[in-house]
């Protein structure tokens, strides 16, 4: 059977040739053309969806856009072709309408903008909607390269707008080509609905300034940055006819200043045909002035200013100094686009987010002194893209260490997602791998080596902040800082639980990882006893050993294995069985013959991953395991499988930031780095005859002998003309230049086979760290005590139940936290979920909570009690066709009372009808009160104010509405409260109203009136929440909101 990558490159050629698909810079090697590196990047690669190919979602393909900027640049410029958002890349191949040329900040898909601009075109007349604005294009039309932009628009008539982009790292210039028109317009988005900015038209010197404060994941991080902006200044090279601002769409002519939600602006030409207007934007996060400055350091020569194509020469000149690091030698057409490609998208991130020794700092939300990225990717990128950066971009890294250091003293930790401040999004702390893998590689020219070290060591000693009363879900909001989530009882028990914290098999896994980076930080300093220390703590990954299964699993608090399917991160129990970076041998030790045995049917049976990360490391293992030649079989499998020069097989799972890349590049080179902060890696499968690495001044060549699709086996190798036997190669060894040789063959040999790496020692008796007493002196505040009743009862279920993030089993659903929760496994209806109690108790409500995204909410169920919570239950009331209002990810609230029971020691509902639109339902609280000694309680711990997701989603109309709240307690009502309805557009808050209120009596109603945006609300929501006047904390859900 032909491979898969052979059979998309006949198709590519074939749709090359009837003009169906053309792709970016296409080049066909003959022997009079010479091409350079840049030419066999395709920025088209990882831009379009396929549902046969990415079967997890519309978002999850590449997620790549064609952005224009040099390598690690500020802000990026791309062809806009849909509104980009978290899960929404600004730029989709199969879409057929250009809607503006965007300023963009968005790292990747599952990521938001911030600080972003958009530019667009027109003739005839201003058109602000993007539907109204949109021009046709084919891809025929276009050309796209990592310097260069350009289109042909079809603006109606048979006229066409030609629009060009090119970009250094924190300005663009942008050339429009118009046909002769007295209404030629560019129109500037500078914010968006419910986004509050500014800007300023200045006529006389043909210039449009503005700021735009959009931070789309700041509910995922908890930080507050009232400074922060991102500040544009725009030029343009011919006086205008006409200009305005607009607001919501509306133009308002002749207005040159403007501040509120949702403004631009607009200017006119009156354009001949083909006459040519040029724009050149500045963008900064400090200042205006900033942005201006960064204009003249990075488009003028001394008082000169370039020219757009000398502009241009200048990143394509930038690219091909990076890409010119590698060359290789025997590679097909097809091999040459993946791999720089491949190269093009691995040195786009981290940003730079520093300018000209200044920065902007969203951790605390002031200016810096120093140099500064952002964007890191750090879960993903850990593991294989930094390894690359210290090969390719060496002189980067210790900017990039200091940058993560200067971010622990500025808001407390090192980040492990800024974008550009803390996201609570993915797990662990990655910056500890980074660091290590710098110090390890002697990277660290002007990093301070005791604060890198005072860095790791709070990751690795100091629990987040509420550790043990946060779930720590996915993407949770309304909690702090996540840190290591778990840390707390991973210190205590030697593992995460995970009956306690989400993701605790993972969790344990990665900080066991993370503890042995630490370790190689404090070695470097000579602290042996803190080194030892971390490596018997790095080692708690056999805490998880199930020697009834030989496969590593979570483990719940009472020590009781939580079975194979708890745990997780985006991945099932056999995508981290092997998740042991730092001790592979001591898992072999565990495991003993089933090392090979699990792993050969892992690969069998098509458990292998690779769209996404955990499991990248899997096909070298076998380089430990006295099997190389099955890595070197299985290393080239997946590459046939998963990549490709097309838009989108060449990128089966999201770039990442360029870690799916980057995989691809070491392999490709016949390497890999499994452990990637220890300095070596593990050898593969040389995809061609000859790679050269230019470090410096100094080249290291691999050099594959016989080298062909069949002959992907190693019979024997030399490095520097002395036998080599071991698949090991380090990274010293690479830098300080050489060569590598291996003979290839088509079947299997025995070379490598003996190598066995040794197991981590083991230390008895080792001392705790000492810590800063700053970092001990605040200690969390117990919480108050609830009147809850449901938090005292045992909570069992008759119900299937499966694991995920939420946990799963039926004790969630009492565990005082609506984001953990029961889901089901399978509808099997009716179901009972029963609370019992020790001692009788009396009330007359209760509340359920569920998660009505997908339909996984129970609608109808019978409420029952039982004197001795054993027998004789007796219904007390009934719910048919419950109403849940919210069509967004969240978890709503709804109140149920019936006629009060007294002196009972069990409740019971049962479910008779749940949606399961994905064969399941979920319920993740239920409550019981008792309204004659209920009383109002604030809760405490939340990070900066944050907007906590306990509260209650109101249903939406367009136009004013008017929200009602009743608060009932058994005792006096005292102090200050606010009532806060909060907007919600995609998961984003847009708009806030609030109210204060004086306390008194045992009941009040409250009211609160805001606005409703007209049109289509499927991507809005608003809650309603209470908050104490005092510290804007939110108040628990012990109070009444109707």
């Amino acid at each position: 059977m032909k491979r898969l990558r052979r059979l998309l490159a006949i198709a590519m050629v074939l749709a090359l040739s009837l003009g169906i698909l053309p792709i970016a810079e296409a080049v066909e090697s003959t022997s009079d053309q010479t091409y350079s590196h840049i030419d066999y990047v395709n920025p088209y690669i990882g831009t379009a969806y396929d549902a046969a190919i990415h079967s997890w979602g519309q978002s999850d393909y590449g997620g790549t856009v064609p952005s224009v900027a040099p390598p690690f640049g500020m802000t990026k410029w791309t062809p806009q072709t849909r509104r980009n958002s978290i899960g929404t890349a600004a730029y989709r191949y199969d879409d057929q309408y250009i809607t503006g040329f965007q300023a963009t900040h968005q790292p990747a898909i599952w990521m938001g903008d911030f600080g972003y601009l958009t530019i667009m075109p027109g003739v005839d007349s201003v058109k602000t909607s993007t539907n109204d604005r949109r021009l046709s294009f084919t891809h025929e039309d276009e050309t796209v390269s990592p310097y260069y932009y350009s289109v042909d628009m079809d603006a109606g008539s048979d006229r066409t707008i030609i629009g060009e982009m090119t970009a250094t790292s924190r300005t663009g210039v942008l050339r429009f080509t118009y046909p002769e028109n007295d209404m030629a317009n560019i129109y500037v988005e500078m914010t968006r609905s419910g986004v509050e900015g500014s800007v300023v038209i200045d006529p006389e010197k043909g210039e449009i300034y503005g700021y735009n404060p959009d931070r789309m994941d700041s509910h995922l991080g908890g930080v507050s940055l009232p400074n922060f902006k991102g500040y544009y200044v725009i030029q343009f090279s011919k006086p205008f006819q006409t200009s305005g601002v607009t607001q919501d769409g509306a133009l308002k002519e002749g207005v040159n200043e403007i501040t509120g939600n949702n403004v631009g602006a607009y200017v006119t030409f009156d354009t001949a045909e083909n006459e040519m207007v040029e724009v050149r934007v500045a963008s900064s996060f400090i200042s205006f002035d900033q942005a201006r400055d960064n204009l003249k350091r990075e488009q003028y020569n001394g008082n000169t200013q370039l020219t757009f194509d000398e502009v241009k020469q200048s990143v394509k000149d930038t690219w091909e100094e990076k890409l010119d690091v590698i060359d290789i030698e025997g590679a097909s057409d097809e091999d040459m686009h993946i791999f720089y490609t491949g190269m093009y998208h691995s040195l786009q991130y981290p940003v730079e987010f520093s300018e000209y020794g200044r920065y902007y700092s969203a951790y605390d939300d002031s200016i810096h002194v120093g140099d500064s990225y952002t964007s890191f990717s750090l879960w993903d990128t850990f593991r294989a893209q930094n390894s690359m950066l210290t090969l390719v971009a060496p002189e980067r890294v210790p900017g990039m260490i200091n940058s993560l250091i200067n971010a622990y003293h500025e808001g407390g930790y090192m980040p492990k997602w800024p974008n550009p401040s803390y996201t609570n999004i993915m797990i662990g702390t990655p910056a500890d791998s980074v660091v290590a893998e710098a110090v390890n590689k002697g990277l660290i020219d002007g990093v301070d080596l005791e604060e890198a070290y005072e860095a790791v060591l709070k990751d690795g000693m100091v629990p987040p902040e509420n550790d043990t009363t946060t779930w720590w879900g996915d993407r949770q909001t309304g909690v702090p800082y996540e840190a290591r989530a778990g840390l707390t009882y991973y210190m205590e028990l030697g593992y995460v639980p995970a009956d306690k914290t989400a993701e605790a098999g993972s969790n344990t896994l990665e900080g066991a990882y993370e503890d042995w980076c630490i370790a190689q930080v404090a070695k470097a300093l000579g602290k042996q006893d803190d080194y030892e220390y971390f490596i018997q703590r790095s080692q708690n990954y056999k805490n998880m050993f199930n020697p009834e299964t030989n496969l590593l699993e979570a483990r719940n608090y009472n020590g009781e294995f939580a079975g194979g399917g708890s745990g997780w991160t985006e991945g099932k129990q056999m995508n981290y069985a092997y998740c042991v970076l730092q001790d592979v041998t001591g898992l072999m030790n565990l495991m003993g013959d089933n090392f090979n045995s699990i792993l050969d049917n892992y690969f069998a049976t098509g458990q292998n991953f690779h769209s996404n990360e955990p499991s990248h490391h899997y096909a070298y293992l076998y380089d430990y395991s006295g099997k190389p030649s099955e890595t070197q079989r299985l290393v080239r499998q997946i590459a046939d499988e998963h990549y490709a020069n097309d838009p989108a097989a060449g990128m089966t799972g999201n770039s990442d930031c360029g870690q799916m890349s980057s995989w691809y590049l070491f392999t490709a080179m016949g390497f890999y780095p499994v452990n990637p902060a220890s300095g070596e890696y593990m050898i593969g499968s040389p995809f061609f005859d000859k790679v050269t690495i230019h470090t410096g001044d100094k080249d290291f060549e691999i050099i594959a002998h016989n080298n062909s699709e069949e002959n992907m086996y190693i019979q024997s190798a030399t490095l520097n003309g002395e036998a080599l036997d071991i698949p090991v190669l380090t990274h010293e060894q690479i830098v300080n230049g050489g060569k590598i040789e291996f003979e290839m063959g088509s079947a299997p040999s025995d070379w490598g086979s003996d190598y066995r790496d040794e197991a981590l020692p083991t230390y008895k008796d080792t001392k705790t760290p000492d810590l800063p007493d700053s970092w001990t002196e605040e200690q969390p505040e117990e919480p108050e005590e609830s009147d809850n009743l449901a938090l005292t009862a045992e909570c069992t279920s008759d119900a299937k139940w499966t694991s995920a993030d939420i946990g799963g089993s039926p004790d969630k659903i009492n565990d005082g936290n609506i984001q953990t929760g029961f889901l089901s496994d399978g509808m099997p209806l009716p179901a009972y979920f029963t609370l019992t109690w020790e001692e009788p108790q009396s009330f007359d409500s209760m509340w359920l909570y569920a998660n009505y995204n997908k339909q996984q909410a129970p609608y109808s169920w019978d409420i029952e009690v039982s004197e001795n919570g054993v027998d004789n239950w007796q219904t007390v009331g009934t719910v048919e066709d419950a109403k849940w209002e919210t069509s967004q990810e969240s978890r709503e609230g709804k109140e149920f009372t019936f006629d009060r029971v007294e002196n009972v020691k069990g409740f019971r509902i049962k479910v008779n009808k749940a949606y399961g639109d994905w064969g399941h339902y979920t319920i993740h609280e239920i409550e019981i009160y008792d309204s004659a000694n209920r009383k109002p309680t604030i809760s405490t711990g939340f990070y900066k104010n944050s907007v906590s997701d306990i509260n209650h989603t109101i249903a939406l109309s367009s136009g004013e509405m008017i929200a009602n709240a009743t608060l009932e307690s058994g005792s006096e009502l005292q102090g200050d409260v606010v009532l806060a309805a909060v907007l919600y557009k995609d998961g984003r808050m847009v708009d806030t109203s609030l109210e204060k209120f004086a306390l008194s009596g045992n009941q009040m109603n409250l009211s609160i009136s805001f606005e409703v945006p007209e049109g289509d609300l499927t991507h809005y929501e608003a809650r309603l929440m209470l908050l104490d006047a005092k510290n804007s904390a939110p108040m628990t859900k012990c109070s009444s909101i109707r």
